[in-house]
């Protein structure tokens, strides 16, 4: 008998199906996988592709940085200013109570102002924000001030640095973030202008970032950052680069 073709009954049942089917042996596939050859040129694209675009990431996030950094420092001077006559115990914006924009030597809290019409403006600002003189030789932001001067410069507890420096305009240097580099005016140095008296709707105590229509309005002599010869300079060749305190706080970004 020929169990292979033998059918127990005309149900289709497991034993109609021919032991020989049942037997066939698996059959087996070969698995393909990359090369050495395929995997190495793969991590060089993907090599080639990071050194383009991480630092460009990084440059990005760093510029990030930066722009929160200034929009802080403005913030905070602009409150400083609305608060210091109140803590001088003068009315709102009595500025002259306060005695914050003499120009003559004066004295306060033991300390004498003189030769740096500014000097005690910046130090009534320190003096709100709970920073402290910051005496540092080899630092040396762009354009600022060296700080050898206790009256010159004063670090704040989360790492600013506002400065002064010889000027009638009432002008404040900030460095966003302290010593720490670049130290660069455009970059994380930061120049703005006190409105030490009115003109026209701009009071006096008005924080003016540099650059600003603002700023142009109340200095006509200054530029405004959209001006054409600014628009197309770096900042590093700029001449002029403190109009970028008012182009980022205007555009949000630095796109330089």
């Amino acid at each position: 008998m020929n169990f292979n073709s033998y059918i127990v009954s005309e149900t289709k049942t497991a034993y109609s199906v021919p032991l020989a089917e049942v037997l066939v042996p698996k059959k087996t596939f070969k698995q393909k996988a990359f090369t050495l050859a395929e995997t190495l040129i793969t991590l060089s694209i993907i090599g080639v592709v990071a050194a383009i675009t991480v630092p460009t990431l990084a440059s990005s996030a760093m510029k990030h940085t930066y722009v929160v950094g200034l929009k802080k420092a403005y913030n905070q001077l602009t409150h400083a200013m609305k608060m210091i006559p109140i803590e001088e115990n003068c009315g709102v914006d009595e500025f002259e109570c306060a005695g914050l924009f003499e120009s003559e030597v004066t004295n306060i809290d033991g300390k004498e102002f003189s030769g740096k019409s500014n000097r005690k403006l910046v130090y009534m600002l320190a003096k709100h924000l709970k920073a402290k003189p910051y005496i540092d030789q080899n630092y040396k932001p762009d354009q600022a001030p060296n700080c050898v001067n206790e009256l010159d410069c004063f670090l704040t507890e989360d790492g600013m640095i506002f400065s002064s420096y010889d000027s009638s305009d009432r002008n404040v240097v900030v460095d966003i973030n302290g010593p720490k580099a670049p130290n660069l005016r455009g970059r994380d140095v930061f120049t703005f202008g006190i409105a030490y008296k009115s003109v026209d709707n701009i009071k006096q105590g008005t924080v003016m970032p540099c650059g600003s229509k603002q700023y142009k309005h109340y200095h006509s002599g200054f530029a405004y950052w959209r001006d054409p010869y600014y628009m197309n300079q770096k900042y590093s060749k700029n001449t002029a680069s403190e109009v970028y305190t008012g182009r980022v706080l205007e555009t949000g970004k630095m796109d330089y």
